[in-house]
């Protein structure tokens, strides 16, 4: 049975994580066991998620383009951008790529 979930990030930035936290398409947020992640082959691989802070600064870039805020913190930008999650768009001013829209 195919599942789909969204808010993925892994809680820890070093080492393989116990679990992965998601939500569910109903909101509800749960920690999937690393085991059963990795035994559904068709998601993103585990260290190919954001670490806790990275989602935070993906969420918060989502959030500010709702609700037309202009102003992110560069520092919980930096690896996000990294990744390829964001782009810059103007001084101090992000958007989600296509990478980073999966996450959330």
């Amino acid at each position: 049975m195919a599942t789909s979930y969204r808010g993925m990030y892994r809680p820890v930035a070093d080492g393989k994580p116990s679990h992965i936290q998601v939500a569910s398409a109903g909101g509800h947020t749960i920690p999937l066991p690393i085991e059963e992640y990795e035994s559904r082959g068709d998601l993103p691989v585990w260290h190919e998620l954001p670490t806790e802070k990275q989602h935070r600064a993906l969420s918060a870039v989502y959030s500010s383009a709702r609700e037309s805020l202009s102003f992110i913190n560069p520092a919980d930008t930096e690896a996000c951008i990294h990744h390829g999650w964001l782009e810059s768009v103007g001084r101090n001013r992000w958007q989600l790529t296509e990478l980073g829209k999966q996450f959330l």
